[in-house]
Protein backbone atom coordinates (compact mmCIF):
# COMPACT_ATOMS: atom_id res chain seq x y z
CA UNK A 1 0.00 0.00 0.00
CA UNK A 2 1.02 3.69 -0.89
CA UNK A 3 2.20 5.65 2.09
CA UNK A 4 -0.58 8.36 3.11
CA UNK A 5 0.67 11.51 4.85
CA UNK A 6 -0.02 13.85 7.57
CA UNK A 7 1.37 17.12 8.03
CA UNK A 8 1.46 18.40 11.88
CA UNK A 9 0.85 21.99 12.24
CA UNK A 10 4.49 22.55 12.18
CA UNK A 11 4.93 21.29 8.87
CA UNK A 12 1.72 21.92 6.78
CA UNK A 13 3.08 24.29 4.01
CA UNK A 14 0.09 24.99 2.27
CA UNK A 15 2.16 24.78 -1.22
CA UNK A 16 3.69 21.78 -0.16
CA UNK A 17 0.71 19.87 0.57
CA UNK A 18 -1.02 21.57 -2.75
CA UNK A 19 1.94 20.23 -4.61
CA UNK A 20 1.74 16.72 -3.73
CA UNK A 21 -2.05 16.78 -4.37
CA UNK A 22 -1.66 17.78 -7.36
CA UNK A 23 1.16 14.46 -7.82
CA UNK A 24 -1.78 12.44 -6.56
CA UNK A 25 -0.35 11.91 -3.30
CA UNK A 26 -2.97 11.48 -0.33
CA UNK A 27 -2.15 14.18 2.64
CA UNK A 28 -4.41 15.60 5.09
CA UNK A 29 -3.72 18.31 7.69
CA UNK A 30 -4.76 19.47 11.02
CA UNK A 31 -7.45 21.26 9.73
CA UNK A 32 -8.97 18.60 7.70
CA UNK A 33 -8.69 15.95 10.92
CA UNK A 34 -10.01 18.18 13.22
CA UNK A 35 -6.99 18.42 15.19
CA UNK A 36 -5.95 22.33 15.11
CA UNK A 37 -3.72 23.13 18.44
CA UNK A 38 -3.72 18.97 19.28
CA UNK A 39 -1.13 18.01 20.97
CA UNK A 40 1.82 15.80 19.57
CA UNK A 41 0.47 12.73 21.19
CA UNK A 42 -2.67 12.99 20.18
CA UNK A 43 -1.71 13.50 16.38
CA UNK A 44 0.60 10.94 16.78
CA UNK A 45 -2.20 8.87 18.17
CA UNK A 46 -4.76 9.96 14.98
CA UNK A 47 -1.82 9.06 12.97
CA UNK A 48 -2.11 5.32 13.97
CA UNK A 49 -5.57 5.09 13.84
CA UNK A 50 -6.12 6.30 10.41
CA UNK A 51 -2.32 4.53 9.56
CA UNK A 52 -0.89 7.80 8.16
CA UNK A 53 2.97 8.74 8.23
CA UNK A 54 3.17 11.59 10.20
CA UNK A 55 5.40 13.99 8.78
CA UNK A 56 7.13 16.85 11.26
CA UNK A 57 9.89 19.43 12.11
CA UNK A 58 9.32 18.87 15.61
CA UNK A 59 12.24 16.61 15.88
CA UNK A 60 12.92 15.92 19.26
CA UNK A 61 9.41 15.50 20.48
CA UNK A 62 8.32 12.89 17.48
CA UNK A 63 11.34 11.17 18.61
CA UNK A 64 10.28 11.29 22.20
CA UNK A 65 6.64 10.07 21.14
CA UNK A 66 7.82 7.25 18.99
CA UNK A 67 10.57 5.61 21.34
CA UNK A 68 7.02 5.39 24.32
CA UNK A 69 5.11 4.20 21.39
CA UNK A 70 8.04 1.07 20.95
CA UNK A 71 8.24 1.02 24.94
CA UNK A 72 4.79 0.32 25.34
CA UNK A 73 5.24 -2.69 22.46
CA UNK A 74 2.65 -0.54 20.11
CA UNK A 75 3.29 0.79 16.62
CA UNK A 76 2.66 3.74 14.41
CA UNK A 77 2.67 3.86 11.25
CA UNK A 78 6.08 6.11 10.66
CA UNK A 79 7.36 9.23 11.41
CA UNK A 80 9.07 11.81 8.79
CA UNK A 81 11.25 14.11 9.82
CA UNK A 82 12.21 17.41 8.37
CA UNK A 83 14.59 19.92 9.13
CA UNK A 84 13.35 23.31 9.20
CA UNK A 85 14.22 25.44 6.42
CA UNK A 86 16.89 23.32 5.53
CA UNK A 87 15.18 22.61 2.17
CA UNK A 88 12.89 24.37 -0.44
CA UNK A 89 9.67 23.55 -0.67
CA UNK A 90 10.12 21.66 -4.68
CA UNK A 91 13.64 19.53 -2.76
CA UNK A 92 10.71 18.75 0.14
CA UNK A 93 8.18 17.65 -2.48
CA UNK A 94 10.44 15.56 -4.80
CA UNK A 95 12.24 13.96 -1.58
CA UNK A 96 8.77 13.11 -0.21
CA UNK A 97 7.71 11.51 -3.67
CA UNK A 98 10.93 9.60 -4.15
CA UNK A 99 10.52 8.08 -0.29
CA UNK A 100 7.06 7.03 -1.43
CA UNK A 101 7.83 5.41 -4.41
CA UNK A 102 10.70 3.35 -2.57
CA UNK A 103 8.68 2.07 0.86
CA UNK A 104 5.41 0.79 1.36
CA UNK A 105 3.40 1.18 4.15
CA UNK A 106 4.51 -1.44 5.77
CA UNK A 107 7.71 -0.54 5.61
CA UNK A 108 7.60 2.32 7.27
CA UNK A 109 5.70 0.79 10.10
CA UNK A 110 7.59 1.96 13.02
CA UNK A 111 10.32 3.77 11.45
CA UNK A 112 11.39 7.53 11.37
CA UNK A 113 12.99 8.57 7.90
CA UNK A 114 15.12 12.25 7.79
CA UNK A 115 13.90 13.64 4.83
CA UNK A 116 17.70 15.14 4.21
CA UNK A 117 18.34 11.55 3.94
CA UNK A 118 16.56 11.01 0.89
Amino acid sequence: MKLRFYFDEDSADRALVEALRARGVEVCVPFEAGLLEANDSDQLQWCIRNQRVLITSNIDDFHYLHSEVMRQNQSHSGIIAIQQQSLSIGERMRRLIKLRSALTAEEMVNRIEFLSHW
